[in-house]
């Protein structure tokens, strides 16, 4: 773990990985800031201590956190548009920051953003660097609450979509078993009805599967 901050710190000296998703990927693990200033997504100059404090406090840009006010509704919807839209991916970024910092979903989809990030991008290496910082928070966020249904769904939707030669596909399979057998019994009618789309149309499920989930569709 402190091998990769160190790593992370070092590649956004060289403009790979924006100073920001750092200090998230930091706060989210409990450690210290290491970075001395960063430049906020609206070009405010704040200190890592100002910015460490605002999140302690549930405060940025005058918003407040409560679990009740955030939108995931429309987080996910713009994560579906922010893969060939950079504005929505922006907003989809700037909702995500007013958010609890500490909320393992959050770091998910904040960590799907960065990778989104890494697409618009022209630099290679910048490229690269950029996705493996999104890829590290999507991580740490499983690893923090690995029996959270839609971070698997979140994971297996981005494993099923990138580029096989980024090597990250290892987790189709295990995902893909956890969403068709615990579908049935989530209780968030959007996220159910996403998963249940998304998994008839990911072309990696199996011919029983397929009529397992058409059956329940259509039932």
């Amino acid at each position: 773990m402190k091998l990769l901050l160190i790593l992370l710190t070092l590649l956004s000296s060289f403009k790979t990985v924006d100073a920001e998703t750092i200090l998230r990927f930091q706060l989210a693990n409990n450690n210290e800031p290491s970075l001395g200033v960063l430049e906020h997504h609206d070009g405010t100059i704040i200190t890592c201590e100002n910015y460490r404090l605002m999140i302690a406090s549930s405060q940025l840009k005058n918003n407040i956190y409560t679990e009740e006010k955030v939108p995931i509704v429309k987080i996910r919807t713009l994560l579906l548009q922010a893969a060939e839209s950079k504005k929505a991916n922006k907003e989809l970024k700037a909702i995500l920051e007013t958010c609890n910092p500490k909320d393992p979903l959050i770091n998910g989809y904040m960590g799907a953003s960065v990778m989104i990030e890494a697409k618009h991008m022209f630099n290679p290496m910048a490229r690269w660097n950029k996705f493996k910082a999104g890829k590290a928070l999507v991580e740490n966020a499983i690893k923090a609450d690995a029996g959270n249904y839609e971070l698997r769904y979140l994971r297996f939707s981005i494993q099923t979509n990138i580029p096989p030669v980024l090597g990250y596909s290892a987790d189709i399979e295990a995902d893909k078993k956890l969403l068709i057998d615990r579908l049935r019994n989530v209780n968030d009618a959007d996220l159910k009805n996403r998963v249940l789309n998304f998994l008839l149309a990911a072309k990696v499920c199996t011919h029983e599967e397929l009529n397992k989930l058409k059956q329940w569709k259509n039932g």
